[in-house]
């Protein structure tokens, strides 16, 4: 009997134990349930209490360009030729020099040239009379037919010896045939140049042209006379207009020439020079924006993070039309919409944010 309540005494203590610990844990259980419950709530105030300062955009029409590269090129080069034989008697022009349609390359001998016309003349005038008179002569039934026919045709001879020696006193003089500018010369006074001789290289540099290849992706986007800014090799600037779009690609590369044309009165852009040639586009609405602005969504595509009517947060796709020194135009935002301008790196889409105006930008 004494070993029984001897027994009983810790059996009675183990249960209160074990009542206890069920107590403890019990209540512990439920603490946390209850932190956690609290701790979901506090996050998503925590949340909501993120603040973002935005500003309004709207879109104007704004250009979008295309870079190319390209070369510089004359499209009149011509290598001047005699077009009679004779010794050089004069050279006025020498390399370098700027020259105007008709200015003398090079001056052969004349000997008897001037004579030859002279005599030439004085042919065709005794022809003339020759053959009016004998005109005279039928209507008083004085001369046959033939004979008139006869006197017509040594007037006809006389008048094209005269011609064929006034051409021959003009082609002694080797002129320019536009204007430009002299890249080399190739004879020297006392040489004697035969028909089809060299005299001087003539380059037309008034337009030049800028030579550059397009893509089948941008050969749509182009428009005949837009605007282009060209800009040289030798850090030169000019602007010009698209004057010629090619229907044919190239067999290797598939893509289409294009040229274009800049204006070039004091020959300062020389040809063959290498230049960037950024080409106006379609315009097309866009939106100002920051550098700071761009993001990265989760899959990689670049945009910037906007808010609603609810401010919640939204995120928009972009294009870059073109890039400024103090920021970016870009495409694909509707014509008006709140930009996120700071905070938009701590802010995921759907997301429900308090704003500040931004009064800096």
């Amino acid at each position: 009997m004494k070993i029984r309540e001897s027994l009983r005494k810790p059996l009675w203590a183990a249960l209160v134990f074990a009542l206890c610990a069920v107590w403890l844990l019990s209540g512990i259980l439920g603490g946390d349930d209850d932190d956690g419950q609290a701790s979901v709530a506090s996050r998503a105030e925590a949340q909501d209490d993120i603040v973002v300062r935005v500003r309004t955009s709207r879109a104007s029409e704004q250009s979008r360009t295309l870079t190319l590269r390209g070369r510089t090129r004359t499209r009149h080069a011509v290598t001047v030729r005699a077009e009679t034989s004779g010794r050089v008697d004069d050279r006025p022009i020498d390399i370098g020099a700027r020259v105007s349609a008709g200015d003398v390359l090079c001056q052969v001998e004349v000997n008897d040239r001037a004579l030859r016309v002279r005599e030439a003349g004085d042919a065709v005038e005794l022809a003339t009379l020759e053959y009016e008179g004998m005109k005279t002569l039928r209507e008083r039934g004085l001369q046959q037919e033939i004979a008139v026919a006869r006197a017509k045709a040594q007037l006809s001879s006389a008048r094209r010896q005269f011609l064929a020696s006034e051409l021959a006193l003009k082609n002694t003089a080797v002129v320019a045939p536009f204007a430009g500018f002299v890249e080399e010369t190739h004879a020297e006074v006392g040489d004697y140049l035969q028909m089809g001789s060299p005299c001087a290289t003539v380059l037309d540099l008034d337009p030049i042209y800028v030579e550059a290849a397009v893509t089948e992706q941008q050969y749509p986007q182009l428009d005949l006379g837009a605007e282009v800014e060209i800009t040289m090799a030798t850090g030169g600037t000019a602007r010009g207009s698209l004057t010629f779009i090619g229907k044919q690609s190239a067999d290797e590369s598939r893509t289409y020439p294009i040229e274009v044309t800049v204006p070039n009165p004091d020959f300062s852009i020389s040809s063959g020079l290498s230049a960037e040639v950024e080409v106006s586009l379609h315009a097309q609405p866009a939106h100002k924006v920051g550098m700071s602005y761009v993001v990265l969504d989760a899959n990689g595509e670049m945009g910037v993070r906007a808010v609603d009517d609810d401010q919640r947060v939204l995120f928009y796709p972009i294009d870059v039309v073109r890039e400024d020194p103090d920021g970016l135009w870009v495409s694909g935002l509707p014509a008006e919409v709140t930009l996120i301008t700071v905070g938009q790196e701590f802010v995921s889409p759907g997301q429900r944010v308090r704003v500040q105006r931004d009064t800096a930008t």
